[in-house]
């Protein structure tokens, strides 16, 4: 079988390279043509990270080289890129690598109560980092349920803090989702309050004031500082009018979260 091109396109290089992945003893064919198909035409972050895979699952040379191809791509997913960076040990790079996986995701639901036929909504998002497609630690949930349409008021609730490591399943949404283990439920408005959950643990700190409101909740560093995700409330005539919701390091706001991404400060 021939495995040569006079001047072989990408989409040939690729052709050839995929052919030998799946030959007996033509493997390094594949490392060989995959390696050229980026050289000539520029390096591809999917392609980079099959290459990675692949070297890396064999204990071969060159995997390395491979996440660094994917670093110099122009595109390419954050958690795979904080892999390349940790593994490469590129300090330099860590930080904002590590903010990127920072993001946001909702569910939504219509379904039907089995008790009459009234259809109803749920709803929740959640902002937070990310890893291996989970969020994890720190992070927002904003929960909506019309609930039955004779019982009152649809369900809302906002809460902020650490999250269960596992997904609990939630019937309205029909699927898994993050469930908050300790932190702080809040209610903005007339009704303006905040109500602590759990008890707070892994670097979460919920500051309260001389009657018992809640000022911040967030993380800090081990030397008592705020550093990462947080929240600030504030309130006015007593009830909780608004709040802050960013990212802290070694004490100061440096970030806000505002729709799934973190945006530096405006300042004055």
């Amino acid at each position: 079988m021939g495995l040569r091109l006079r001047d072989p396109s990408r989409e040939g290089l690729l052709i050839l390279a995929d052919t030998c992945r799946h030959m007996p003893g033509k493997e390094a064919g594949y490392v060989t043509y995959l390696t050229r198909a980026m050289d000539r035409f520029g390096n591809n972050a999917a392609l980079a990270w099959e290459l990675f895979e692949f070297l890396d699952g064999k204990q071969a040379p060159g995997a390395d080289d491979a996440l660094r191809r994917y670093l110099d791509s122009p595109d390419g997913e954050a958690e795979k890129r904080l892999l390349a960076v940790r593994r490469l040990h590129r300090e330099d790079m860590e930080e904002e690598a590590f903010l990127a996986t920072f993001g946001m995701d909702s569910w939504d639901n219509e379904y039907t109560m089995d008790h009459g036929d009234f259809d109803c909504r749920a709803s929740m998002t959640v902002q937070g980092f990310r890893a291996q497609g989970k969020f994890y630690g720190y992070a927002w949930i904003d929960s909506y349920d019309s609930g039955h349409p004779l019982a009152g008021d649809p369900y809302t609730s906002h809460s902020c803090g650490i999250l269960c490591e596992e997904y609990r399943e939630k019937a309205s949404l029909e699927a898994h989702v993050p469930d908050l283990r300790c932190g702080v439920y809040y209610k903005l408005g007339e009704e303006g309050y905040t109500k602590i959950y759990g008890e707070a643990s892994e670097g979460l700190r919920i500051e309260q004031d001389s009657q018992g409101r809640v000022l911040f909740c967030g993380m800090v560093s081990p030397d008592g500082f705020r550093h990462g995700l947080g929240t600030e409330f504030l309130y006015e005539d007593g009830l909780l009018r608004s709040i802050f919701c960013g990212y802290w390091k070694n004490g100061e706001r440096c970030l806000r979260a505002d729709g799934g991404k973190l945006q530096k400060l405006d300042r004055q």
